[in-house]
């Protein structure tokens, strides 16, 4: 992408998600639900509930309320395909962009190879960043990822394939 539209860098600040922290509340108020429903014994369903409030915690301040330590608050799309992500605990890293990008109106994940290693995905949910960046975002990425080809076996044509 060497267009001056994309040679800009792309600055996102991330902040709670409300749409998230109530998905992540209904998903774990069923699974509480759940399992006490299920006909087990006393002490069994006792410790799925801890284990679940403790999930559900944990997920919530993690990536819903960005409370946790290493919870990303800011990522710049510098150019091409270079990202610096930064974290609540004030660590930052490099790293570049790899293909299975995922872009919905409501929700893009951004998948990193990290420059020292690893890989991670940072999930953007629509609530979180402003409109006009997390519009912003969907078309770079957009426009990054490969268009789709066909694909054959056996010589028939079954469809589209990504990348």
């Amino acid at each position: 992408m060497s267009s001056s539209a994309y040679a800009t860098p792309l600055l996102i600040e991330l902040a709670p998600s409300r749409v998230l922290t109530v998905l992540l509340a209904l998903l774990h108020a069923g699974a509480a639900v759940w399992v006490l429903v299920v006909p087990v014994p006393l002490i069994a369903q006792w410790v799925s509930l801890l284990g679940i409030v403790c999930s559900g915690f944990y997920y919530v301040c993690r990536y819903a309320l960005q409370r946790h330590p290493l919870a990303v608050t800011r990522m710049v799309w510098l150019h091409d395909d270079q990202w610096q992500v930064f974290q609540r605990n004030g660590q930052q890293f490099t790293a570049s962009l790899h293909n299975g990008a995922f872009v919905h109106p409501w929700l893009v994940v951004v998948p990193l190879n990290l420059e020292k290693g690893g890989r991670r995905r940072v999930a953007v949910i629509a609530d979180a960043a402003p409109h006009e960046l997390f519009r912003r975002l969907r078309v770079r990425l957009h426009a990054w990822v490969e268009p789709p080809r066909d694909v054959k076996v056996f010589g028939f044509n079954i469809g589209k394939k990504r990348g």
